[in-house]
């Protein structure tokens, strides 16, 4: 009994340690963030679209490319904010739930309840993460408040794409 105590203590410090080393320090360069160009303004590293629109504004209702440049931006903050810590895409067990087809799909909390992991859920999430615990899961997710509509929209994106 003692041994499963410590290997419980260690595996919850190991986790903590990730997370911290995850978080990375001020000095990271963001992916969104803007640089200047030759000219001196600023530009955006990922544009949403022609007309600043959102991939999926096109009249058509084909958006061009749109949501692989999203899918692109939300692997690059699965990486650069320290999703994949925790967080698999291959569908190996890791300290949180695997991204690798979660979206759409049916989560049961650690309340016994069942949700669909639509983009709602997922956002809220990364807002909020102790507001719904997936069983089996301990609630040590960082909470990630400061993220843009459109990071959010991004991990969402590339969430569903492992789907």
């Amino acid at each position: 009994m003692k041994r499963n105590s410590l290997l419980s203590f260690l595996s919850i410090a190991a986790v903590l340690l990730l997370l911290v080393a995850a978080c990375g320090d001020d000095d990271d360069e963001d992916p969104t963030a803007t640089s200047p160009s030759a000219g001196g303004a600023p530009t955006e590293t990922r544009a949403a679209g022609d007309g600043g629109e959102t991939p999926s504004d096109d009249e058509d209702g084909e958006n061009g490319g749109g949501d692989s440049d999203l899918v692109a931006l939300g692997e690059e903050l699965y990486t650069a904010q320290g999703c994949n810590a925790c967080h698999t895409t291959d569908g190996s067990q890791g300290v949180g739930p695997t991204w690798q087809g979660l979206f759409g799909h049916e989560v049961t909390l650690d309340s016994g309840e069942t949700v669909t992991a639509d983009a709602d859920y997922i956002k809220e999430s990364i807002v909020e993460p102790n507001a719904k615990i997936v069983e089996g899961y301990q609630p040590i997710m960082p909470a990630f408040p400061n993220l843009s509509d459109e990071e959010l929209d991004a991990i969402v994106a590339y969430i569903e794409s492992l789907s």
